[in-house]
């Protein structure tokens, strides 16, 4: 097996500014052992951060939104993008790091570091920049051009050449032109979803997924073409900003042909474009959280990236529609996930306040990404102990951002794997729930089972 990547980063300067900067990256690696094909299988790293130390042309050091610290080596030649900045590249700058993660022994080495321009007051913090109720509809406010106008995208990561339409169309709806711009962009495909069974409902999807510099989402968007049902999304929707550009170029050629059956949130990296801008410009204004019924199941799609504090908008709304909507068996998904045994970010205490509300509420089911891997965890109380009847909990990181590794494995974890994207697809029965991981092409793993409510 080859593995294969590119990046092509475009900067299109602004329209009284002259020409493009396009620098592209790429590498390949011989055919792998056994031994190494657990490393080859994850997709270069990208990571958004500042700097905290920069030693030339030895390593970088950045602290992400989150306060993680991250070090890389420096690749021989680095590329710097845009090249004009490179006299910024000292601490306190605000960059991505682009650095693919198959070097033998697990070292993080950067080929590429994107310097972005200043940003007065450090990352957009999702609880300081949008908490809207699940009543409005934020509107976001991208330069758009007129029918004439050909639009070169800013701050862009793209694959392939090739033209594609731009579309606005309502949250839900089938998409159907009404402005077109030339753009380039990952090569597109024509969705192909089987005819409807006639049975129970099913909920397929994952988190943190789509990238103009990989291919991973490409494959975990062919499984959604052979798999009928509603798609959710668990966030970190396209990486590395969620920019509108990013969800036009890498998104929608993949996970974008199911747009129109896709029930989606949002994740911290879609927060990283302000107010998740670009994420409500491309779903056509969804609400910040919101409910809907998938035969006799009540499901959530909740917001963990603005506030969700116990006297919060939000989880006052969901206290009030689990009390005004009672059913047998409630799902819920979100992005951070309560329990997770992932080295990069595990658990979030952040999000007890959901856990809890739909512990009290004998919810079933809670799905969560994040972590870039895939965990079942058996049923649990508030407190995350294993009880015979209780929430159960998959994180379901996978969906084409490379994946991570796992720490220390916590006791209610039953099943877990960070070596395989895929999505997750549950069938809908009105008393009870099948599951299972589906994997990508050439993988094998997998997870399924069945649970009733209580």
């Amino acid at each position: 097996m080859y593995k294969k990547f590119s990046v092509l980063l475009v900067f299109a300067l602004a329209a009284a500014l002259v020409g493009n900067m396009i620098t592209s990256m790429t590498g390949s690696a011989s055919p792998a052992s056994s031994s190494e094909k657990e490393i080859q299988l994850q997709a270069e790293v990208q990571r958004v951060g500042i700097v905290v130390t920069y030693i030339p042309e030895q390593s970088i050091t950045i602290v992400d939104q989150d306060g993680n610290p991250f070090t890389f080596e420096l690749a021989s030649p680095l590329k710097i993008v845009p090249e004009f900045r490179a006299s910024m590249l000292a601490t306190g700058a605000f960059v991505t790091i682009i650095a693919p993660n198959n070097v033998p022994g697990g070292k993080q080495i950067a080929e590429g570091i994107v310097i972005h321009p200043d940003i007065p007051n450090g990352f957009p913090i999702p609880t300081q920049t949008f908490t809207p109720s699940p009543t409005e509809t934020p509107t976001a406010t991208p330069t758009e051009a007129t029918p004439s106008e050909t639009v070169t995208p800013t701050g862009t990561q793209i694959r392939s050449t090739q033209s594609v339409t731009q579309t606005t169309t309502p949250f839900g709806a089938t998409p159907s032109p009404t402005k077109t711009s030339t753009i380039v962009s990952k090569a597109s495909q024509t969705a192909i979803v089987p005819p409807s069974s006639g049975g129970d409902p099913v909920l397929v999807g994952a988190g943190d997924i789509a990238s103009c510099s990989h291919n991973d989402d490409e494959a975990t968007a062919k499984l959604l073409d052979n798999i009928l049902g509603t798609v959710f999304t668990v966030g970190d929707n396209v990486y590395p900003d969620g920019t509108y550009d990013q969800f036009i170029n890498c998104y929608e050629p993949t996970w974008g042909r199911h747009k129109s059956r896709t029930q989606p949130i949002p994740g911290n990296h879609d927060y990283h474009t302000s107010g998740a801008a670009g994420y409500f410009q491309y779903f056509n204004n969804p609400p910040a959280y919101y409910a809907y019924n998938l035969g006799s199941w009540r499901i959530y799609a909740l917001n963990s990236e603005i506030d969700i504090s116990a006297t919060s908008s939000e989880a006052t709304w969901l206290q009030n529609d689990l009390a005004a909507n009672p059913r047998l068996c409630v799902l819920a998904y979100w992005h951070e996930p309560r329990w997770s045994s992932g080295s990069v970010h595990g658990s979030s205490s952040n999000v007890q306040t959901f856990w809890q509300i739909l512990y009290n509420a004998n919810a079933e089911v809670v799905i969560n990404g994040h972590d870039h891997e895939y965990e079942r965890f058996t049923e649990m109380n508030a407190s995350g102990a294993g009880v015979s009847q209780g929430l159960r909990e998959f994180v379901v990181g996978t969906g084409g951002a490379g994946l991570y590794s796992f720490g220390t494995i916590l006791p209610t974890s039953q099943v877990h794997n960070s070596e395989t994207h895929g999505v997750l697809s549950l069938t809908l029965h009105s008393t009870s729930y099948d599951w299972k991981f589906v994997p990508v092409a050439g993988q094998t793993f997998t997870d399924s089972g069945s649970t009733n409510c209580h």
